[in-house]
């Protein structure tokens, strides 16, 4: 029995010491591994909040999504992201800052290789200004055109929000699924630099068949889809576009195609080379394509 007990006090202090020393290692060694860990992101993470103070934080998500936490002082926080988009071989990888006050004022990619002109728009302006006037209250556009990499872009982003709610003791937001968003187009001067869309004029009279370079022969996987020059018929009257017609669609389906239909080609009627037209958004390539061709057609008129 003495035995016994001695053996149990001589346990108790050993578990003590080690526990004590372990305690020790831990006060040591957790400070220098916090350190690393923000070295190894410093670059990233002054990128959306440049001088700041980063302390990386403990947390659990379940999502599984968020890879890393940090806070920085007087500021925000940023979240780590990595997610899986279209392209499934890699992961799509993005850090998010919310200010302490809950607004996101930073969105920024780390690595991604989703179909470029397509998924990739998701980490352009043309989706990232509309996100900056989103805070930790709201729900996530996808976007019209990206809807795969977005929503899985969107997921990371539900998860950062989450998180920031939580660590700020501050109630849940409810999810709810957010119809894809399309973004508004923008004007373009028609007469500018579009040679890269290698516009190729044929002439008969007042009319001007002209086949261009798009998306898929610029940037297109050729994998996905059998990409071919985009062609159109453009008639030219007084150094104005009198008709637009497409003959030929060479990008990609149910995205290119809507800078194709009759709706958007009939804004160019009456147009010259010094006047303003729509880009469309989400279909850059194939718009810019037909504006290149009604470039070279007018200029083929001139000579």
């Amino acid at each position: 029995m003495k035995k016994t007990v001695q053996l149990m006090l001589f346990l108790a202090i050993v578990s003590a010491i080690a526990g004590g020393i372990l305690g020790y290692v831990n006060s040591i060694t957790a400070p220098v591994i916090e350190k690393m860990a923000i070295a190894a992101e410093q670059k990233n993470l002054e990128l959306l909040f440049p001088n700041g103070e980063f302390k990386a934080l403990e947390f659990k998500d379940e999502t599984g999504l968020v890879k890393g936490v940090y806070q920085v002082e007087g500021q925000g926080y940023v979240f780590k992201v990595e997610t899986v988009g279209y392209n499934s071989s890699t992961p799509i990888v993005y850090m998010v800052a919310f200010s302490n006050e809950g607004n996101i004022i930073g969105f920024k990619e780390l690595q991604q290789q989703e179909t470029n002109g397509i998924g990739s728009r998701v980490f352009t302006d043309e989706y990232s200004q509309g996100l900056l006037k989103k805070t930790n209250k709201d729900n996530y556009d996808t976007l019209t055109g990206a809807t795969v990499t977005s929503t899985a872009v969107v997921k990371g982003l539900n998860a950062s929000r989450d998180l920031f709610n939580t660590i700020n003791g501050l109630e849940k937001v409810e999810t709810v699924e957010q119809e894809p968003k399309e973004v508004q187009a923008v004007k373009v001067l028609i007469n500018q630099d579009w040679s890269v869309y290698d516009a190729q004029v044929t002439v008969e009279g007042s009319t001007y068949q002209v086949n261009v370079k798009g998306y898929g022969l610029l940037e297109g996987d050729s994998s996905h889809f059998d990409y071919v020059r985009n062609e159109f018929m453009i008639e030219i009257e007084d150094q104005k576009i009198k008709s637009i017609t497409l003959v030929t669609f060479g990008d990609t389906p149910n995205i290119g195609d809507k800078a194709v239909d009759q709706t958007y080609l009939d804004q160019f009627i009456d147009k010259t080379m010094d006047d303003e037209v729509d880009l469309v958004t989400g279909a850059t390539y194939t718009s810019n394509s037909v504006i290149a061709s009604v470039l070279a057609a007018l200029q083929a008129a001139g000579q």
